[in-house]
């Protein structure tokens, strides 16, 4: 009988607010709950106790193998570590879930060498990608970024006086293991699924369409610009996921575990282009501050097999205030009294340079989630509501 919740946190906002909800959550089923956080999963795996009544929950996807070989360990039937590690390495993640899928393979490749770049048979645009990251972030400068062909990613690489760098780390890869060249797909439009999978089948948490916007060649890749949650966006992903019901049990390693996957339509059909191991971090936000029982409900479906009805919310859209280059930094923000359908959310002013106006007196900035009745109603609100923020960004 699980008892004791595992809750593995990478040192980052959204993985310890992961785990504050999820803590909360296990409190209130009569669980005990232990956060480990840590930037090295062997510590984490050194840190953790073993037992039957424990189960680990991974609050980010660098620690979703940890979690898998935890479980393993205490006997529960969750992903297995192999399976585990082959979805969250993009490589070979996209290809196993998109057969499993029926979704056609973008092209994509693992380069070791120069030559390998020269003899790829594509020859269109693609971004860079680390394996194994999370939320569209690399430390390093061809990280998410978008060049017309190979060719030029090697002629960028060539001026930049990066290649040598690149290609050991290519060799020689850490916990991001090495980069991916993924086919870019031309469109402004994503979708946006995740699915909970346990002992009663597959449940659809959230289904999200997301609008980007379009970085330039050899600028860092799609900047966030909306993502409206409802439950018709995401036909692509949302008919198809719960077909993964079948996988559970069987003996290539599927059990329970949350999966959170993304896609894009390009002219030969519908893609994957991302996977998560994890809720996702934005609907983790907007549960938290629409629906107290969420996490709690969703927790008890995940430990003990309980129904889980996602009790969808009105159409519910997260209002980002910080729109400036990728690593900028908010500096002072100044917004309208939030009207109806504007709910607060928080920031701190840690992820900013410094505090000035627009932030408390305990360094807390407020953003915004939009709700309304339809799609359409929510859109229009942030519109509206966006349209009238004020704020200053330093590069």
């Amino acid at each position: 009988m699980i008892d004791a919740l595992l809750l593995l946190v990478a040192p980052s906002r959204e993985s310890r607010d992961k785990a504050a909800h999820f803590a909360a959550a296990a409190k209130a089923l009569g669980l005990s709950a232990q956060v480990l956080e840590s930037a090295d999963r062997e510590q984490i795996m050194t840190m953790a106790p073993r037992g039957p009544g424990a189960y680990a929950l991974a609050c980010s996807d660098a620690m979703a193998h940890a979690a898998a070989r935890l479980n393993e360990d205490n006997g529960h039937a969750a992903f297995s570590p192999a399976l585990a590690a082959a979805l969250a390495d993009k490589a070979t993640g996209l290809p196993l879930l998109g057969r499993l899928l029926g979704l056609p393979p973008l092209p994509q490749l693992v380069p070791l060498a120069p030559d390998d770049l020269r003899a790829w048979q594509y020859d269109g645009p693609l971004i860079v990608k680390p394996c194994q990251s999370s939320g569209s972030w690399s430390p390093r400068p061809w990280g998410y970024r978008r060049f017309p062909s190979a060719r030029h990613f090697l002629d960028w690489l060539t001026a930049q006086d990066l290649a040598a760098a690149f290609f050991l780390e290519q060799q020689r890869s850490g916990p991001l293991g090495p980069n991916l060249l993924q086919a870019a797909i031309d469109s402004d439009r994503i979708e946006l699924a995740a699915v909970l999978l346990n002992s009663a089948g597959a449940t659809l948490l959230c289904r999200c369409e997301g609008q980007f916007e379009p970085a330039a060649a050899d600028q860092a890749g799609r900047r966030w610009q909306r993502g409206l949650y409802h439950a018709a966006a995401a036909p692509d992903l949302a008919d198809r996921l719960p077909s993964l019901s079948a996988m559970i049990g069987q003996a290539s390693g599927w059990g329970t575990g949350i999966l959170h996957v993304q896609g894009m339509r390009s002219d030969s059909g519908f893609h994957l282009t991302d996977i998560n191991l994890r809720l996702p971090s934005t609907w983790d936000w907007l549960m938290a501050a629409l629906d107290p029982s969420y996490h709690r409900r969703l927790l008890a479906s995940l430990l003990f097999g309980e129904p889980f009805d996602p009790a969808w919310p009105a159409p519910a859209m997260a209002i980002d205030l910080v729109h400036g280059p990728k690593g900028s930094r908010l500096l002072w923000i100044d917004h309208a009294p939030p009207g109806e359908g504007i709910l607060p959310w928080r920031m701190r002013a840690a992820d900013c340079s410094r505090t000035r106006d627009g932030f408390d007196a305990a360094g807390q900035a407020a953003s915004f989630i939009a709700v309304g009745g339809d799609a359409q109603t929510c859109n229009a609100r942030a519109d509206t509501f966006r349209a009238a923020i004020r704020l200053e960004v330093a590069p």
